[in-house]
């Protein structure tokens, strides 16, 4: 008795896969990607933060920056979180500049400390078995 064997895969041409057939039933679907051979990896585009969009390490103390068309509700976190990154503070409000409406940041006196955790309740423990009376 011979065992069968199996079939071979499909052969690629193009990028297309020519469905095999074993006892005229199809194995393999016509994939729409191409293969391609060995091309090097492109270098990647990111490359760490890049530029920062706004002047935060750039202000003194009493120093500020306008940000047109934004409010201080949506630009508050942004300050908030830069400011504990970079541990100092920022005061964010409302400012019309030159007829335009928007926020002034401003560069504050102090340092943000990270925030403290409220410690854990501690675990309460199961209460030992009682001892079994001696007779």
């Amino acid at each position: 008795m011979s065992i069968p064997s199996k079939p071979k895969p499909a052969p690629v041409k193009n990028g297309y896969s020519e469905p095999a057939s074993a006892n005229g039933q199809t194995l393999a679907a016509p994939t729409p990607y191409i293969m391609l051979g060995e091309i090097p990896i492109p270098a990647s585009k990111r490359g760490g933060f890049g530029q920062p969009k706004y002047p935060w390490s750039q202000l003194q103390i009493g120093q500020s920056f306008f940000v047109p068309g934004q409010t201080v509700k949506k630009f508050s976190g942004l300050a908030s979180a830069t400011a504990r990154r970079m541990q100092v503070k920022f005061v964010v409000r409302d400012l019309v500049h030159e007829g335009v409406a928007g926020v002034g940041v401003w560069r504050v006196e102090g340092a943000v400390t990270p925030r403290a955790r409220a410690p854990k309740a501690p675990v309460a423990q199961p209460a030992p078995a009682p001892a079994e009376m001696a007779a």
